[in-house]
This record gives C-alpha cells, sequence and structure tokens, in this order.
C-alpha cells in the first residue's frame, strides 16, 4: 500500500474516531444528567411521603388527602418517565462507548501498520547502503592488491 494512502487513511481514521469520541461524551453527559434528575425525582418522593398530609398525624379533610394521592401519582409517572429515559440514555452511552472502541482499535491497527512499514523501508535502506559500502570496501581492496589483473 501506498504510504500516502496509508496516511490519508489514518487521518480518516483519526477524524472518525474524534466524531465518535465527542459523540460518546455527550451520551455519557446526558446518561449522568437523566440519572441526576431521576435521583432528584426519587428523592423528592420520598421526601414528599415523609412530609405528607397523612405522616403529620392531624386531622385531614379527604379534598387535601386526594390533593396529596394525585400529586403522588403524578410525581410516580414523571419517575418512571425519568427511570425510562435514564436507561435509553445508559444504553446510548453504551452503545457509543462500544464505538469509540472500535473506531480507536480501528486507528491503532492503521498506525501500527505504518510503523511496521516505514520500520521495513528504514530496513532496507539500510541494507542497500550496506551493501554499497561493502562493494565500495571490495573494490577498494581489489585496486590496493598489486598483480591481480
Amino acid at each position: 500500500m501506498d504510504p500516502k494512502l496509508l496516511q490519508l487513511l489514518i487521518e480518516r481514521a483519526r477524524e472518525v474516531r474524534d466524531v465518535a469520541a465527542t459523540r460518546a461524551a455527550t451520551s455519557r453527559r446526558d446518561r449522568a444528567a437523566a440519572e441526576a434528575t431521576l435521583r432528584t425525582l426519587t428523592e423528592y418522593r420520598v421526601e414528599s411521603l415523609a412530609k405528607g398530609p397523612v405522616r403529620t398525624g392531624n386531622a385531614i379533610g379527604v379534598e387535601q388527602l386526594m390533593t396529596a394521592v394525585h400529586f403522588d401519582g403524578r410525581l410516580l409517572t414523571a419517575i418512571d418517565a425519568q427511570a425510562q429515559q435514564h436507561a435509553d440514555r445508559l444504553a446510548t452511552s453504551e452503545r457509543h462507548d462500544a464505538e469509540l472502541i472500535a473506531r480507536q482499535k480501528r486507528l491503532k491497527a492503521l498506525e501500527l501498520l505504518s510503523q511496521r512499514r516505514a520500520l521495513a523501508r528504514a530496513r532496507t535502506a539500510t541494507r542497500r547502503e550496506q551493501h554499497g559500502f561493502d562493494e565500495l570496501a571490495a573494490n577498494r581492496a581489489a585496486r590496493k592488491q598489486p598483480g591481480k589483473d
């Protein structure tokens, strides 16, 4: 493979890897935000139940009780929706992390191939140079030996 073409492939693989890294980081932030919101809603429900009208021990009216039940139902609905959103974002984040790992492996493979080829070219050049020096030394030695013709 042409070294310039290989270098273009490496550059493209870096770009694709960088896009995947950005996407993975964004997914992790989205997942963390969804997790924080879910935690907040859950903590709010625990507080709401602890401070609810039934827990106070005071006499309460049906309307106040119905309001508390309605509020708790809406809070449970919000918690369920947020739990689903968190699960979706977790799955997306894991998928993007896996994609990033695959892109990084691809880039590393191309870089390793490039390094090996560069090393092979350097070895070949060194052998050629050594062969040239050997020939030069043999020619000089042959010229210095008198009467060898």
